[in-house]
């Protein structure tokens, strides 16, 4: 496994996290920032399915 994708990973689920986490408080119904809950939602979830997507494809393709 390279140094390299190994950090790369892990900055993006550094990201992914609470990205996740803060879609999981707009969807129980409370909100991050009362002002644009329409705009919080999308992005939140556009965010962490992206990061997560790109951190999983990076560490299956290290360990083959």
């Amino acid at each position: 496994m390279r140094p390299s994708r190994v950090i790369v990973a892990s900055l993006l689920l550094a990201i992914a996290i609470p990205a996740t986490l803060l879609t999981i408080i707009e969807l129980s119904g409370l909100t991050v920032a009362s002002d644009s809950q329409w705009l919080n939602l999308p992005v939140f979830l556009t965010v962490a399915l992206t990061t997560l997507s790109i951190s999983f494809l990076l560490m299956r393709q290290s360990k083959s």
